[in-house]
């Protein structure tokens, strides 16, 4: 176990300078919340673009957490407890970069390593579709993903590139889950009707068995 100061000194003390300092709040924080800062990283990696982000996410998180810290209850799920802290965090930063130019999610799924993990980790993609997208240029890739309507492409990149599940979408757009879901299988459902269409795409799913181009399934 990390003692109390060392503790303060790596994790308390960025995140505290201007919040009253308790030592029995400070002791559990360390010894209860310190083993799951990692996984704090990792969750904050997936919901954000840069390391510098992430960083910034966890250490805003980690302030909420300290300063709430009294009310969580002892013997409950601490982990789950602090995710959702860092997700009602997100969302809120997510809303307030919402009310910027409308381009800013265009230009950030623009990213072609971005429009790799969109269609590399759906749930919908099957061989066929795996292999149009290692044939396919980047190029149609990019311009397939901008084709989708402005909820569809959201709902996609949401899910799949920042993994959230579709309560935490609905939460983001001001809609319910059923919704988001609806959304999410015809979005990708006209993602790969786009790419299955272009001169690369038809050429390797006509080569491809028809087992493997059934219909999508929802995420």
């Amino acid at each position: 176990m990390i003692a109390t100061s060392a503790c303060s000194a790596a994790v308390l003390s960025p995140i505290t300078d201007s919040t009253a300092r308790n030592s029995g709040l400070d002791r559990r924080f360390c010894n209860d919340v310190l083993p799951l800062v990692a996984q704090l990283h990792n969750r904050a990696r997936r919901l954000t673009t840069t390391a510098a982000d992430a960083e910034d996410l966890v250490q805003e998180t980690l302030l909420r957490a300290y300063t709430a810290f009294e009310t969580f209850q002892s013997g409950t799920n601490l982990r789950a407890w602090l995710f959702t802290i860092m997700s009602h965090t997100w969302i809120g930063q997510y809303r307030a970069a919402q009310r910027r130019p409308a381009e800013r999610l265009t230009d950030q799924i623009s990213d072609v390593s971005a429009c790799h993990r969109v269609l590399g980790t759906a749930t919908f993609l099957r061989s066929a579709e795996a292999e149009v997208l290692d044939a396919m240029p980047d190029g149609q890739l990019v311009d397939a993903l901008r084709r989708l309507s402005v909820a569809s492409r959201t709902v996609i990149y949401l899910a799949d590139v920042h993994g959230l599940r579709h309560q935490e979408i609905a939460l983001l757009m001001d809609t319910s889950p059923a919704t988001v879901a609806s959304r999410l299988y015809r979005g990708r459902r006209k993602l790969r009707q786009l790419l299955t269409t272009t001169s690369v795409g038809a050429d390797v799913v006509s080569r491809t068995s028809d087992q493997h181009v059934g219909t999508l399934r929802a995420g």
